[in-house]
């Protein structure tokens, strides 16, 4: 038996959430911080400070800012129709005396943000399988695909000969 959240049965890790418990809350409120904020724009500044590797969804951004507003951290000031967050003097308070949290948060982001080689290897078979599956691929063009494979086989396996030469 496996665990539910695993995708694709025994053997594949389970999906882990980008931020620990408590820090989407601290990110928040540090994005306040800077500027008060609507949620829909919360959860672009994250995506995009993680360069698209998380996105929160507004299922979890909404319940993070009342929890943060039932604990008095932000308060609404309506503008039209969107509801603006602002920070207050306790959320002020919260993110000097999470500092530390603050920083690991921070690394964290920019860890999400870099390339990932999985990402990159995930990408690249989708590629493959969708110009494969939705055009009438000629010999020539699967040749040519090959071929492209096949290149960045070579140059991967490039690398580790490059490294045992140093």
């Amino acid at each position: 038996m496996h665990d539910a959240r695993h995708k694709g049965g025994p053997g594949r890790r389970p999906h882990r959430r980008p931020l620990e418990h408590g820090d989407l809350s601290l990110l928040i409120l540090s994005l306040i911080q800077d500027t008060p904020r609507h949620g829909y724009d919360l959860i672009t500044q994250i995506e995009t400070r993680t360069a698209g590797a998380y996105k929160p969804s507004p299922g979890v951004m909404y319940p993070a800012l009342e929890v943060l507003q039932d604990m008095g951290h932000v308060e609404i000031v309506p503008n039209g129709s969107k509801k603006v967050y602002h920070i207050t003097a306790e959320g002020k308070a919260k993110l000097t005396e999470a500092e530390d949290d603050l920083a690991r948060i921070s690394d964290k982001l920019v860890r999400l943000a870099a390339p990932s080689v999985r990402a990159a290897v995930h990408q690249l078979h989708d590629a493959v399988k969708s110009y494969m599956r939705e055009n009438d691929v000629s010999e020539t063009e699967r040749a040519e695909i090959v071929e492209i494979l096949d290149e960045a086989y070579q140059k991967i396996g490039a690398l580790k000969a490059n490294d045992d030469d140093s």
